[in-house]
């Protein structure tokens, strides 16, 4: 067999390189044009679509309530939180349709809904009371994506020394790790302002609007759809778990949230030398647990688990505030004589070629 020369090495170094030089370039998320039409992100598609079919549901809004003690100017954080929107279009966006295409609107200014409670005049216990009944209300607030405020707020005072700004939102236009983000430029503004130090905009290399329409705009990666179709071909079946109502045909949105529970620092120091040894992250452990649970009770092997992800997977996109978050779908086989850690072990490859054909 011929020796390779040291000009095809090189040749063939070069073509890596190259390589490697066009894919980052094809994955760079370039400005939308001007006067272009924006589509809404698969994601948001998805959204849109569910609130389409349960238009006087509640179940996609995004809530937060945010506790202020001690002295509070209050201008200055309706300023800050008006600033905020105003930097970051999504949080003054509507959707629409048209020719059955959604699409964005983008408004120039922010346009939201503040509103101002003051209960300082009752006990602190019965302000609270008040304060709950408000927070209630605006989490179930039905938003009509197509028209504004697509973001709102009530600055609840207790007492003097304690405020609660309460925030809601529709979930097509935020997620998780946003509203970190929000909650950081929020602070910052609101420091810039009580300082008198001057508030700029913060200025991003790309919008989330970019992105959406950089996104339309990809080629449908052949080599991850071949993935799909082969994980997800044949019988799909529906978890078998023993339950006390029958399933309904339309969900009611009743489900209510898990209840917490506070591990040891005994067993919390268990866990991670037991994923260490396993040489898996914590969250893969739990996820193994999770499938013995179902396999230990609906009694079937071909258990598909859906877990979140973020599709933030390129540097720009990690100071943008809009709905970034998909679902994997993780189809695992399990067999009745397999070991704990063999199990672990079918998990985590699993796990890794989803979030890596994502």
């Amino acid at each position: 067999m011929a020796k390779e020369s040291h000009n095809d090495k090189a040749s063939l170094l070069s073509q890596w390189k190259n390589k490697k030089k066009s894919e980052t370039a094809s994955r760079k998320i370039s400005k939308a044009p001007d006067g272009a039409l924006i589509p809404l992100s698969h994601g948001q598609q998805r959204l849109w679509f569910l609130q389409q079919l349960y238009p006087d549901s509640p179940f996609y809004n995004y809530s937060e309530a945010y506790v202020f003690k001690g002295v509070l100017h209050v201008e200055n954080l309706l300023k800050s939180l008006e600033k905020v929107c105003g930097d970051y279009e999504i949080l003054r966006t509507t959707y629409h349709m048209q020719n059955g295409q959604t699409f964005m609107k983008i408004a120039p200014t922010a346009e939201i809904a503040i509103t101002k409670h003051d209960f300082s005049n009752l006990s602190v216990k019965h302000a609270h009371e008040h304060a709950h009944k408000i927070m209630s209300s605006d989490a179930k607030h039905i938003f009509n994506l197509e028209k504004h405020p697509v973001v709102l707020a009530s600055l609840i005072k207790i007492c003097d020394t304690e405020h609660i700004l309460m925030l809601s939102l529709h979930h097509i236009s935020t997620d998780k790790w946003s509203m970190g983000i929000l909650r950081e430029e929020l602070a910052k503004h609101y420091k810039s302002l009580c300082l008198n130090t001057g508030s700029a905009t913060s200025e991003r290399e790309v919008k989330y609007s970019d992105y959406t329409y950089w996104l339309h705009n990809q080629k449908v990666d052949a080599q991850q759809l071949n993935y799909w179709k082969d994980k997800l071909s044949g019988h799909i079946p529906l978890i078998n778990l023993p339950t006390d109502f029958q399933r309904p045909a339309r969900s009611g949105f009743k489900g209510k949230s898990g209840a917490t529970q506070y591990f040891s620092e005994e067993l919390s120091t268990a866990i991670l030398s037991l994923s260490k040894e396993l040489e898996v992250t914590p969250f893969i452990l739990f996820l193994s647990v999770y499938y013995v649970l179902l396999f230990r009770y609906g009694g079937q092997k071909d258990i598909l688990i859906g877990s979140p992800i973020a599709s933030r997977d390129q540097k720009a996109l990690e100071n943008i505030i809009g709905f970034f978050n998909d679902t994997v779908v993780l189809r695992t086989q399990l067999l009745a004589d397999m070991s704990f850690k063999d199990l672990v072990a079918t998990v985590k490859r699993t796990t890794l070629d989803a979030f890596s054909h994502k």
